[in-house]
């Protein structure tokens, strides 16, 4: 704008005639005018774009409509869950054998080729085991490996004793049998299930007949009836019987002169142990999450300053969370700012919650990228995620901005509620978060930028120019009101200490629909002869603030600002030293 001073007293000192000697003790100092005014001119519009001028590597950016975004990434945090496996040892299960007392009567005087007598005797098993994981809250049904074998021997006078088919080895109804045993099959039933002889078997004197076969699978809601299976948490109870019912007999061959014959059949069951590897199951495991804390940097000016205050419409973090466990997980947690290393405990955020439904964070089991949206706003609009929860004081966080978001303590907990579970197996949760949020001011918010325009000093070397004064018109479509500061400064950028600089008025707050015309003006004053002889420009802050009309909008790279009607008006003329 000096430059235009510049020609308008070129112009008058050309008028001097070249007849004198003007170096021959003739004072070239010369004064023009009283106030004088320069036309004004206007200026482009000045996109935010622009004005921003941000790095590549800032957390704002545009998105694809221009609208400006806050975004900070945190780091993948990975937290191990193991859920216990149940396993009993054989030595925890005490199983009772027992005696038949069989009696044989032949009456030769009835022709027959076998003598028979029925056999119902029941072996009992217990299992009371008080240490199990407690991992496991209760069980409804159960994949289990409980190999056994049911042996049976006699002692008497008989050569041979026989089971006829039929013969059958029964079991609580709640427990699925197998067997590899050629001599029986399975068949389960609604009271019991049975190995069952598939032909007629003999057991030869002085050895023992062994049915070998496997409980695969545990049916703990039937348990349960009967007041036994998980009765408390680290308590497994069972109590039952494996009975052997059927017919055996001995053939009329084995008893020669005599017509009856006693025997004693003995019974029992050699369990090795019942491990429980898969169940359907309530658990409660011990699930160790740690989330590392947002960093939060490469800040734009105007939001870097110790002073910036935002109150956005609607900040967001984002929580995304695989969960390959089969159960669902409950997530709440405490989100705290830090700032130059202090905590703001005061500014801590809850989210989640265990028992307000609209506030709970429960991620499904088997989730894959399972996206949580944490947002201020009531309304939804706009936001894709998996479970979105609306958190009214989340704005706490970055109130002043903060340089890190802490989310700590962590607490999850898997949801009560049965599911089909690997007992024993090891599953890795992952867990990261990041910072979304555009930027869409409240009142209350506070931003301030500063910088400085130079260059001006060849423009006032040679005039004294005590007072000037700028005035423009700002027509702004960008939804933020603007006040202004300055200071003179010197061609190394130190504040003049004889220069004032004023400015008057500010820049209202508009919208791209509706722009809004504002006055401005800014008043240099010289305290000394040649103080402005030294400006080289202006050191400026700006303070940028939400007001209520535009509330809610959000910032544009596409939003302007124009500079209208710039006119300078020079007070009390200009001194022009041409010696």
């Amino acid at each position: 704008m000096y430059c235009s001073l510049f020609f308008v007293v070129m112009g008058l000192a050309s008028c001097v005639d070249d007849q004198y000697d003007l170096d021959k003790n003739v004072d070239m100092t010369v004064t023009v005018g009283g106030d004088l005014s320069i036309p004004g001119s206007n200026t482009e519009e000045i996109t935010l774009k622009k004005i921003f001028d941000l790095e590549d590597d800032s957390n704002v950016q545009p998105d694809a409509n221009g609208d400006y975004v806050l975004t900070q990434q945190g780091n993948t945090s990975t937290s191990g869950v193991t859920i216990d496996k149940v396993t009993v040892n054989g030595d925890e299960i005490n199983v009772n054998g027992s005696d038949a007392y069989l009696s044989f009567a032949y009456n030769p005087a009835v022709p027959a080729t076998t003598v028979t007598d029925e056999v119902n005797v029941g072996n009992s098993f217990k299992i009371d085991k008080t240490d199990v994981s407690r991992d496991v809250v209760a069980l409804k049904t159960a994949q289990v490996n409980m190999p056994m074998n049911f042996r049976m021997q006699f002692q008497g006078n008989a050569g041979k004793l026989y089971l006829q088919k039929g013969f059958a080895l029964t079991f609580p109804a709640y427990m699925t049998l197998t067997t590899t045993d050629p001599k029986v099959e399975v068949i389960p039933g609604e009271t019991e299930s049975k190995l069952v002889f598939k032909e007629d078997t003999s057991i030869p004197r002085n050895s023992t007949l062994t049915i070998a076969a496997t409980v695969t699978a545990i049916d703990f809601s039937k348990l349960s009836e009967e007041g036994m299976g998980l009765v408390e948490r680290g308590h497994l109870y069972m109590e039952d019987d494996i009975r052997a019912v059927g017919t055996s007999y001995l053939k009329t061959e084995e008893f020669g002169a005599v017509n009856q014959i006693d025997l004693t059949l003995t019974t029992d069951v050699d369990v090795d142990e019942m491990d429980i590897y898969r169940a359907v199951a309530m658990v409660d495991p011990d699930i160790d999450i740690h989330v590392d804390p947002v960093e939060i940097s490469n800040l734009p000016d105007f939001l870097d300053d110790e002073d910036v205050t935002v109150n956005l419409t609607d900040p967001r973090i984002f929580i995304k969370v695989t969960n390959p466990t089969p159960v669902s997980i409950n997530l709440t947690a405490q989100l705290t700012p830090v700032k130059n290393g202090e905590v703001w405990s005061d500014k801590t955020v809850q989210i989640g919650s265990e028992t307000v439904a609209a506030s709970q964070i429960v991620i499904p089991g088997n989730a894959t990228d399972y996206l949580i949206c944490i947002h201020r706003a009531a309304e939804e609009d706009g936001i894709a995620a998996d479970r979105i929860v609306s958190v009214p004081d989340l704005n706490n966080l970055i109130e002043k901005i903060p340089d890190e978001i802490r989310m700590e303590p962590v607490e999850a907990k898997a949801v009560q509620e049965f599911a089909e579970i690997d007992l024993g197996g090891d599953y890795q949760v992952n867990t990261d978060y990041r910072l979304e949020t555009p930027l869409q001011f409240n009142e209350g918010t506070e931003v301030v930028y500063s910088d400085q325009m130079d260059g001006w000093g060849g423009d006032m070397d040679d005039y004294d120019v005590k007072e000037a004064v700028v005035s423009l018109k700002a027509i702004n479509g960008i939804p933020l009101e603007m006040e202004m500061t300055a200071d003179a400064i010197d061609a190394d950028g130190n504040i003049l200490s004889g220069v004032t600089a004023t400015v008057e008025g500010r820049i209202a707050a508009g919208t791209s629909e509706q722009k809004t015309e504002s006055e401005l003006k800014i008043t240099l004053k010289s305290s000394s002869a040649d103080a402005l002889h030294r400006l080289d420009g202006l050191k400026y802050r700006v303070v940028a603030r939400t007001t209520d009309a535009v509330a809610g909008q959000v910032l544009n790279e596409n939003q302007t600002l124009k500079l209208s009607d710039v006119r300078i008006q020079v007070k009390g003329g200009i001194t022009i030293d041409m010696n």
